[in-house]
């Protein structure tokens, strides 16, 4: 029992390797997802309307590559939302989450090419704060996610924070 104990503490303090951190403005611009079906979470207000009329187009997405990275940005569009788009590899789980100042400002969401859910995406439903998105591809084939950052507040602009992407392969 006793000789057990050490070996919990070395491995508690053994350093986790943190991901590569790149700029977003680094990464290629890419044509987004066709049409987004979900509701605009900054609620009803009069002020929103040029946001509302910003939302009729595709946000402005970034590529990033299947590999553990973090990505650094900022909210500088006036609908509200950034994008990502991610080829995620055959039997892999992928995992995007959103670190910031005002993390409840934000919320996270997968959808394919059509602006849809699919069996394999998956998100924080219960408004924790947190926000993260999920996709397991259970398949022999890569699938093309897009993780949409969306703001709930109608006025959140400069507002910088990073997206943490993380990949671990399916058994």
């Amino acid at each position: 029992m006793f000789t057990l104990v050490p070996c919990l503490f070395a491995a508690l303090l053994q350093e986790v390797p943190t991901p590569p951190t790149l700029e977003a403005k680094e990464l290629p611009v890419v044509s987004g997802p066709i049409s987004l079906e979900y509701r605009d979470p900054a609620g009803r207000s009069h002020d929103l309307g040029v946001r509302r009329h910003a939302r009729k187009a595709p946000p402005l997405t970034r590529r990033v590559e299947a590999r553990d990275v973090v990505v650094k940005d900022i909210m500088n569009e006036q609908s509200g939302r950034l994008a990502y788009e991610v080829t995620v590899p055959p039997r892999t789980h992928a995992h995007a989450r959103l670190r910031g100042v005002h993390e409840a400002w934000f919320r996270m969401t997968g959808v394919n090419r059509m602006g849809q859910m699919e069996a394999s995406l998956t998100r924080n439903l219960i408004m924790t704060g947190n926000a993260e998105a999920f996709c397991d591809n259970r398949g022999d084939k890569p699938v093309t996610v897009y993780f949409i950052v969306d703001t709930t507040e109608a006025q959140v602009l400069n507002e910088p924070f990073e997206v943490t992407f993380l990949f671990k392969p399916r058994n």
